[in-house]
Order: structure tokens, then sequence, then C-alpha cells
């Protein structure tokens, strides 16, 4: 069993069952921690990252309203069914979607470089549909094709619970994106896909028990070599959510010998959170990423207990 602290991811997965692990997987000797933040921890994969109101808005990416609407005018002369589906999840077109996302992976092959990563994060944001939830005593042969079997990506099946089994996918075009030359506005769109989730859609820890630290140290340096983002709002409040969990984390008791070193820099890491909310705020004070700066600046400043976990991962690996 597992617990995987990533709210977009698991909400978007409808809140499974194994997403409210952690509190019984800490150890018996936290119970009093426990209690204190029950709610906080099973409010994590709810999508609230430690925050009411303006959090739920910023979960949703503010950056995907227009990254739909790049891939769609984008799309539209070659691929009408694709850019229909990207901006309607529900559009009706008579092509079945694994033959959509094979069409826009054979014609990337021969692309050039921006086309290329345009064409991979389309099939991507698609590829992602693909995943599947169902009750396997209701449905057995869903056991045997679930996999849509599309070369280059992976998915892989849940299936602990008799009555309930999903499939998730592993964004394997989004690392692919971001490994091309020269930066692009597609390049970036992954990369904020990429610092949102963690670096990884993993719902086990095998990459990482502390992906916040993955997460700062790539933003910080992508913002270092693209200061004018056009998504520095987001890029920031990334790396103050990322210093947030790890001064929660760096707080937890019996934390996993995986994080070993992170509660010296507790107090570092609350400044910093401090620090990336602010400049969140003070540079784009009228965003909703700043709502959300607000609510957590507040939690973070008052001395209440730490209750961010978007960047963390426990399990087994």
């Amino acid at each position: 069993m597992h617990a995987r602290m990533r709210p977009r991811v698991v909400a978007r997965r409808l809140l499974r069952p194994a997403c409210a692990c952690l509190i019984l997987l800490l150890a018996a000797g936290a119970a009093e921690w426990r209690l204190a933040h029950a709610a906080d921890v099973a409010g994590g994969p709810a999508g609230k990252s430690g925050g009411e109101g303006a959090a739920h808005a910023w979960d949703q990416g503010v950056w995907r309203p227009v990254l739909r609407q790049h891939l769609s005018t984008a799309l539209q002369p070659e691929f009408p069914n694709a850019a229909r589906l990207i901006q309607d999840p529900q559009a009706d077109v008579a092509e079945p979607l694994r033959d959509v996302v094979l069409a826009l992976l054979k014609s990337a092959e021969a692309a050039p470089p921006g086309r290329h990563a345009m064409l991979l994060l389309a099939a991507d944001q698609l590829a992602a549909r693909l995943e599947r939830q169902f009750d396997p005593t209701q449905h057995p042969e869903a056991l045997k094709d679930w996999d849509p079997a599309i070369p280059g990506l992976s998915y892989e099946l849940h299936d602990r619970d008799p009555s309930y089994a999903y499939s998730t996918y592993g964004h394997d075009l989004l690392l692919r994106i971001w490994e091309e030359r020269p930066h692009s506005e597609w390049r970036e769109f992954a990369f904020l896909e990429l610092e949102d989730a963690g670096w990884s859609f993993s719902e086990s820890c095998t990459r990482s028990h502390a992906p916040f630290v993955e997460v700062i140290d790539r933003g910080a340096a992508y913002l270092d070599e693209h200061p004018g983002s056009a998504y520095r709002a987001a890029l920031l409040l990334f790396l103050a959510q990322a210093h947030e969990t790890r001064w929660t984390v760096s707080r937890m008791p019996n934390a996993p010998a995986a994080l070993d070193g992170v509660a010296p820099h507790a107090e570092a890491a609350r400044q910093a959170a401090v620090v990336y909310y602010g400049k969140v705020i003070a540079e784009f004070p009228q965003s909703a990423e700043a709502a959300y700066a607000r609510e957590r600046l507040e939690s973070v400043q008052s001395g209440a207990p730490p209750n961010q976990w978007k960047y963390f991962c426990l399990g087994r690996s």
C-alpha cells in the first residue's frame, strides 16, 4: 500500500482508496501528531494541498486552458479530431482515441523539432485519457485489455482491491519533450506539467520519496535561465510548495529512511517557502497563484503545524 501525495493527479483519479494510506502507514509513536494533522493529510489527495478556497482554482493549473487552446489551433489543419478532443474530452468523433494518439505519434516521427514537440504534447494529453477504471468482479475481461499497447508509452495496472481496479499512464512523452532543443512554448508546457507532478506520475515511490528536491533544483535552474517566462507565477508557486513540503516532511515523526537529512533543514525550508510565496504575491498580486499564496503564507508564518504534502511520496519502492 502507498500514499502518493500529489493532489492534482490523485484528484483526477477520483480519490482512489489507496490514497488514504498515509495515516495508517505512520508509526504508532506518532499518534498524537497524526490526530492533529489527520484532516490536513486527508485533504492533500483531495486536491487541497494544505489550503482552502483559492487552492481549488490553483490546482487546476492556470496554464492548461492556454495549452489546450494552442494545441487545438496547431492541430486543426491536419488533425481536426485531435483538435476537437483536446478542447472537449466529450467531443463526438468517429475515430477511436487510440488511433488518434497513434496518428499523432507517427506524424511526429518526421516532424521538425518545434512541430515534433507539439505533436508529442498533444499525444501525451490524449494518451492520459486511455486510463481505465473498472470493477473486476463485473468486468473481468478488462483485466486482459486494460493496456492500450501504444509503443513507447507505459501504462500500469493497479488491482489490489478485488472490486476496484484502474490503470495509470506514465506520461513518458513529457520527458522526451523536455529533453528537446531548442526551447519552445511546447517544451515550457511540458516543464510545467513535470514540475506540477514532481517529475513522476507513478503511484509508487520508485523514483523518489522526496520529489520536492527535484522540483526545487529544476525549478530554480529554469527560472534562472528563463526569468521572463509567461508562467513565472506558477513556477514560483511550485518552488514555494516544494519548500513548504520539505518543511512539513522535516517535522514528521518516523519519516522514511530515504528522507534522512531533511530535518536539519526545517527552518531553512520554512523560510524559503515564505520567500517564494512572498514573491508570487509581490510580482503577481491579482493572480490566482497569489490568492493561493496568501493563504499558504499566512499558515506558514503563523506557527501553525505544517501541512503541505504536494511533493511527498510515502510507499514501498
